[in-house]
């Protein structure tokens, strides 16, 4: 998909199986290591560019015109770092919205499995009475 020299991500697109919802379990994952995957290759990036650095720290030039040729590189290569920097900080930022998305989807599953209790229905402790007159009161008192 693109040059193994670049910092973009690789990755195989999600197919979708049919009837499956938006967002489900299984994309938010698959989402989740495609940012997880590009993270990676940036913080590879940077460390090669440390290195890179380093080196070229230590060549010593006698020409101006290879120093100032040098400086250029350097320049623009940290340029390009403090943009990854800037994107590594978007990418945690989206990892944490599909956390929270995770956590949003789980309480909402519960509440649509937990069944409210009707006032006349019997009351789940198992005394046999109508709920409003068992347990309803006790709960709100404890509320």
């Amino acid at each position: 998909m693109s040059n193994p020299n670049t910092t973009e991500p690789i990755f195989n697109p999600y197919e979708i199986i049919e009837g499956e919802k938006y967002m489900s379990d299984k994309q938010l994952e698959h989402f989740r290591q495609i940012l997880l995957n590009w993270k990676n290759n940036l913080i590879a990036e940077v460390n090669r560019t440390v290195h890179q650095l380093q080196e070229a720290s230590a060549s010593n030039f006698p020409d101006p015109n290879d120093r100032a040729s040098l400086e250029e590189e350097v320049s623009i290569e940290l340029r390009n770092r403090d943009r990854e920097r800037k994107l590594i900080k978007k990418i945690d930022v989206a990892l944490e919205k599909i956390i929270i998305a995770r956590r949003i989807k789980r309480t909402t599953d519960y509440k649509q499995k937990t069944k409210k209790i009707g006032r006349n229905e019997k009351c789940p402790c198992g005394s046999g009475k109508k709920y409003k007159l068992c347990c309803m009161n006790k709960i709100k008192d404890i509320k």
